[in-house]
């Protein structure tokens, strides 16, 4: 699918400039709900840790970048930015919400 290839090239892409520029390091952490079946890491890459298998994102018609998760047989999907937000920050405090640093 072309959303698949576009949002990996994207990836590959803001992961490649942070890393050239040595911005950020890449930190892997579970993904709260999901332990020890998913890994996040903090540049937005989903790891299935049984399957030794990255999760290839989706591009949703709104333009965000959804991951489906899958445990107990159930499937759930997620925006990415809220996973990344989640693992690293906890849960979003009612009444709040994710941002990118740049407003969008």
């Amino acid at each position: 699918h072309l959303s698949h290839l576009v949002t990996t090239v994207y990836q590959i892409y803001l992961y490649s400039q942070y890393r050239n520029k040595g911005l950020y390091k890449e930190i892997w952490t579970d993904i709260p709900g999901y332990e020890g079946i998913y890994r996040i890491s903090n540049l937005g890459r989903v790891w299935r840790v049984k399957h030794e298998l990255p999760l290839v994102p989706n591009v949703h018609r709104t333009g965000y970048v959804n991951v489906g998760l899958c445990a107990n047989g159930k499937r759930k999907h997620f925006r990415l930015g809220r996973l990344v937000a989640l693992a690293f920050h906890g849960p979003c405090p009612r009444g709040y919400e994710v941002n990118h640093k740049n407003g969008d």
